[in-house]
């Protein structure tokens, strides 16, 4: 629904850098230079509740915060669907950890390793892709974060997972 509102376009990582006024998802008005994507696709939800697993210990509380269950893969932030190659085999959103999880970036260091530290699931995460459908991967089975893979950037066009 966002992306036939927004002339096709997937939703941004986050939108800026400016000085911005807006309502977070719990109905707070915050000011900064970033509305990260949770306020973006709110209007979509109505319910900031669903982007909390179930399974994680830490809820989303719909203020401005990077962290919680789920992260946008930076690589599709705010393609164009006409851009996507492999709709199917590209991840937008997926399950994440730690104080940056909103941003699925490939940053492996430290507290901020998103992806491999959210296998909540028997060992795996569950994924969204840009064509829509949702699927539980085991984290053995993602493929390194590149620009030379279907899994993480939707433009790609070669044979690599």
């Amino acid at each position: 629904m966002y992306a036939q509102d927004y002339d096709e376009t997937l939703p941004r990582l986050n939108i800026g850098p400016a000085p911005l006024t807006y309502t977070l998802p719990n109905g707070a008005t915050y000011s900064g230079y970033y509305m990260l994507w949770h306020t973006s696709i709110y209007p979509y939800l109505k319910n900031y509740q669903m982007l909390s697993c179930p399974s994680d210990s830490v809820r989303y509380a719909g203020n401005y915060t990077g962290g919680g269950s789920y992260g946008l893969n930076s690589l599709n932030s705010g393609q164009a669907l006409g851009s996507i190659n492999y709709p199917a085999e590209s991840m937008f959103f997926a399950e994440a950890n730690g104080d940056d999880s909103y941003n699925l970036d490939g940053d492996t260091a430290g507290a901020n390793d998103e992806m491999l530290a959210a296998p909540r699931h028997n060992d795996g995460l569950n994924n969204a892709f840009v064509d829509g459908h949702a699927k539980w991967m085991n984290v053995k089975n993602i493929p390194p974060f590149n620009t030379s893979s279907r899994y993480w950037y939707g433009p790609y066009t070669g044979n690599n997972p």
